[in-house]
């Protein structure tokens, strides 16, 4: 099984359609209350907007479903970090300050330059 959804986070289905809790607290077994977002498709005339659905506390659709259907949105990080770049080539430290690199910089320093890292994390 997967990692379990924390209902109280930003949620999408796993197809990366936007979805949003409505409720937690709905009595029975599919006490989850969520709104997806339709698929655009000119094949239909349903339209676009939201539905509604109740899933499975662990987000499953049915009983029978392995998987659930929602995950949580892994939240996003970016920071920069700065690199002493040599005559022969890039140092191999990050430095968190631009300062700091500088001074802890080797001799035959060129330019100190920035970093940027970024993804999600779950």
């Amino acid at each position: 099984m997967s990692k379990s959804i924390d209902w109280s986070k930003p949620i999408r289905c796993k197809d990366g359609r936007p979805a949003r809790v409505l409720a937690t607290d709905l009595k029975g077994d599919w006490s989850i209350a969520v709104a997806i977002e339709r698929y655009e498709s000119p094949c239909t005339d349903v339209g676009s907007g939201e539905y509604t659905n109740s899933c499975l506390p662990d987000g499953r659709l049915s009983h029978e479903s392995t998987q659930p259907f929602f995950e949580n949105i892994p939240e996003r990080f970016e920071y920069v970090r700065w690199l002493n770049v040599y005559e022969g080539g890039p140092g191999e430290v990050l430095y968190e300050s631009e300062d700091k690199a500088r001074r802890l910089a080797n001799l035959g320093l060129v330019s100190t330059v920035p970093v940027t890292i970024s993804g999600e994390r779950e």
